[in-house]
């Protein structure tokens, strides 16, 4: 799965309006700032415990979940 991306807008945009800062998500959700930022990045991809820690920080419900994890990304040609 090397060549799927996921947009991560949607829960990005969640994130910010819920947590003060990114450094403060991490230490809820027990990931480190490179982890987040080789998920971003397409290098890596979410936990299932990872998944369920954020949408329980975030209160997103289980119908949700999709629209914030597997979005896939339109790419520009």
């Amino acid at each position: 799965m090397k060549n799927v991306e996921f947009d991560y807008t949607l829960l990005q945009k969640k994130i910010d309006g819920v947590v003060d800062s990114m450094s403060v998500f991490f230490l809820l959700v027990g990931i480190s700032k490179v982890e987040w930022q080789n998920i971003m990045s397409g290098e890596s991809f979410f936990k299932q415990y990872q998944i369920k820690e954020v949408c329980s920080l975030l209160a997103i419900k289980s119908d949700e979940i999709g629209s914030y994890f597997f979005k896939f990304k339109i790419k520009k040609t």
